[in-house]
């Protein structure tokens, strides 16, 4: 069984049938929670300064297998984390640059097993592992344009055990790189942001788990200080895992589609994204909401 965790809003205001080639380890969760930035310009950073984020989620799913069927597990996850931007103001190749930590925080996990293993409960609350940025570019381009790219890195410090029934850390090392564009003509918002995470050796379970991609998706119309439109993402492992075949929980792969509204007042940027899942396979059929709430700071 694999579950969705969320953490934490990638950029500031300007995420049971085992296959033996392509696959997750069983328990294991995606570094980047999938749609992590939808109804965020990721193409453009902040003015110069800094940003803290507050990040509340809530997230509720039932397992698939490899055909799209319910396992009979399901879970309810909750978030608390945050993050920390500064903008310098400095430029680097034409592009403005910002620094992050993100997903700094816990999450309440609860997981309950399918009735033909007891329909037994677990639960745990623990710190995630939290992302290091050391560089982050994005390039005006023109004519509203703006693209942008940056080079981040998960360590393990979230909670982990390898006997745990629920972990909240994946004990392991991840390099995400992403890349993202944003066309921000006047009132209107559309923005395309895709990342790759390339996941390294958890040592306890001698395990690899293979490279993901996700592909968040959004489109908005700014109504006064409020903005509103669909949003939606993609995300799918692959490359092969490395590590003993009991541990396969299945190659994951999902597609959602949601709303999102956002309110812009002089002091801060709430958002709020809604989104469901229409397609899943190894991974849970998850219904979420993500509230993101932007502070600068100076």
């Amino acid at each position: 069984m694999k579950i969705k965790l969320l953490s934490l809003l990638s950029a500031m205001s300007i995420t049971l049938a085992a296959s033996p080639a392509l696959a997750a380890e069983t328990g294991s969760n995606p570094e980047y929670p999938e749609g992590n930035t939808l109804g965020v310009p990721t193409g453009a950073l902040p003015p110069p300064g800094v940003y803290v984020t507050l990040k509340p989620t809530y997230s509720q799913g039932r397992s698939t297998n490899s055909t799209g069927g319910f396992t009979g597990a399901h879970s309810v996850v909750s978030g608390y984390t945050g993050a920390l931007g500064y903008i310098p103001g400095w430029k680097f190749l034409g592009a403005n640059v910002g620094f992050f930590i993100r997903a700094a925080g816990v999450i309440n996990v609860s997981v309950t097993t399918p009735p033909r293993a007891g329909s037994k409960t677990f639960n745990r609350v623990g710190l995630i592992d939290t992302e290091f940025v050391p560089i982050s570019l994005s390039w005006p381009l023109g004519h509203h344009l703006f693209a942008a790219g940056e080079l981040g890195f998960y360590i393990p410090n979230g909670q982990y055990s390898p006997t745990a029934a629920v972990v909240t850390g994946e004990n392991h090392w991840t390099i995400e790189p992403d890349a993202s564009l944003s066309y921000l003509p006047p009132g209107y918002q559309f923005t395309v942001h895709g990342t790759l995470d390339k996941n390294f050796q958890n040592q306890a379970q001698h395990y690899i788990n293979g490279t993901t991609v996700d592909f968040d998706f959004t489109a908005m119309k700014s109504f006064g200080r409020f903005a509103a439109g669909p949003v939606g993402y993609f995300y799918k492992q692959i490359t092969r895992d490395e590590g003993p075949a009991k541990l396969n929980g299945g190659s994951p792969e999902a597609v959602a589609v949601g709303g999102d509204m956002s309110y812009i007042a002089k002091d801060y940027r709430v958002n709020v994204a809604i989104t469901h899942d229409v397609y899943d396979r190894n991974v849970s059929d998850t219904a979420k909401a993500i509230v993101s709430i932007v502070i600068p700071l100076a």
